[in-house]
C-alpha cells in the first residue's frame, strides 16, 4: 500500500514539474516573440525621429535586456540601448518617441484592452548612451506593472 501512495505522489510531482516546465518555455517563447515586436516598434520611431533630425546617427543596441527578470515572470518590459553619442532633451523625444509608437501599434491593431500598446516606463541618458524602458501591454500582468510604477511616481 505504501508503495502505490508513493508511487502517485512521484507521479504527481513529475506531472507538475513536467508542466511548469512548459510553462517557463511557453512564457519565454512569448518574452522573445514581444521582444522583437517592441524593437521594430522602436526602430520604427527612430525612423520618424530621423526624418526629423537627419544629422543625428542613431544606432539601436542589438542586446537589450528584460525587465521581466527583475519584475517576474509574464511582464513584457524591455530596456534598449540606443547609442547617440551626444545630449538629447529628453522630454521632448519622450514625447515624439510615444507618438511614433502609438502610430506603429494603431497601424499594426496592436492594443490590449483599450491601453497604450507601448508605454516608454523609464528614459535616461549616461555616456552617449540612451536608455529606454519599453513596456509592450499585451496581458493583465504588465498592465498591473504600468500602475505599479504610476504609484511610485
Amino acid at each position: 500500500m505504501f508503495f502505490w501512495i508513493m508511487l502517485v505522489v512521484l507521479l504527481l510531482v513529475i506531472f507538475w514539474l513536467l508542466r511548469e516546465f512548459l510553462h517557463v518555455r511557453r512564457l519565454k517563447k512569448m518574452q522573445l516573440s514581444n521582444k522583437e515586436v517592441t524593437s521594430k516598434a522602436l526602430k520604427f520611431a527612430f525612423a520618424q525621429f530621423n526624418l526629423h533630425h537627419a544629422n543625428e546617427k542613431l544606432t539601436i543596441a542589438q542586446k537589450t535586456a528584460k525587465l521581466a527578470d527583475v519584475w517576474g515572470s509574464g511582464v513584457m518590459a524591455y530596456e534598449f540601448q540606443v547609442h547617440i553619442g551626444q545630449a538629447v532633451a529628453l522630454k521632448g523625444l519622450k514625447k515624439e518617441l510615444t507618438k511614433s509608437l502609438q502610430s506603429y501599434a494603431e497601424n499594426r491593431k496592436l492594443f490590449y484592452q483599450g491601453s497604450q500598446a507601448f508605454v516608454i516606463s523609464d528614459l535616461w541618458q549616461a555616456a552617449g548612451i540612451l536608455h529606454l524602458d519599453i513596456t509592450y501591454v499585451v496581458n493583465e500582468k504588465t498592465k498591473n506593472y504600468l500602475q505599479d510604477l504610476q504609484k511610485v511616481e
